[in-house]
């Protein structure tokens, strides 16, 4: 994810659009999102997923039922151009896969797993799964330094005044960037902060 589709997030995450509530940039890599309810939380999402390629890694953190595979979902839908996909969290499976041509996107879900064991995360051949797939990954700490060094962490939380995602993408994905560029329900506000690390 380099920083000219990043700001393209930006662009499409309009304030006038009724389930977001307020954008803001909180450093030169890192966009705050205020969104209402899940609606707002999809709509970042298929943002991100109209700019995703392979290879690109999203991290999604979070506490527990904050809103990681909501997001997954409108994400998914959206790059699956599947309105209706069946998007569940694979908790006890580790990891669900969706293609569509030659899209391939890995849904991971890390909870279970333990931060240290090795064999564990062995079975989902994350190696090859980052070089040429998307790969979108719930409590992505139990990694514990296994992603590789460019991604996008989106962290999603509901702080007292509603939802808030934010997204920074990795300083390691800024510089590629600026080498290849030349330079529903009831609605409660939510925040998603959309991370870049590297």
């Amino acid at each position: 994810m380099h920083t000219s589709r990043f700001i393209r997030i930006n662009s499409c995450l309009r304030p006038t659009t009724p389930c977001l509530r307020h954008v803001r940039h909180l450093s030169s890599p890192t966009l705050a999102v205020t969104v209402l309810g899940p609606g707002g939380t999809k709509k970042v999402a298929s943002c991100v997923a109209n700019l995703t390629k392979p290879g690109d890694v999203i991290l999604l953190d979070g506490d527990l039922g904050v809103g990681k595979t909501t997001f997954a979902r409108g994400f998914l839908r959206e790059k699956m151009n599947d309105p209706h996909l069946q998007v569940t969290s694979p908790t006890f499976i580790l990891t669900n896969e969706y293609e569509k041509g030659d899209v391939k996107v890995h849904h991971i879900d890390l909870y279970r797993l333990d931060t240290g064991q090795k064999e564990d995360f062995d079975v989902l051949q994350l190696d090859s799964v980052f070089q040429k797939d998307i790969s979108l990954i719930e409590w992505p700490q139990r990694l514990s330094g296994r992603h590789p060094e460019e991604y996008l962490d989106v962290n999603i939380s509901i702080p007292p005044l509603g939802e808030s995602i934010s997204a920074t993408m990795s300083k390691k994905m800024e510089d590629e960037d600026a080498e290849e560029d030349g330079e529903e329900g009831d609605e409660k506000p939510m925040s998603t902060e959309l991370n870049g690390i590297g």
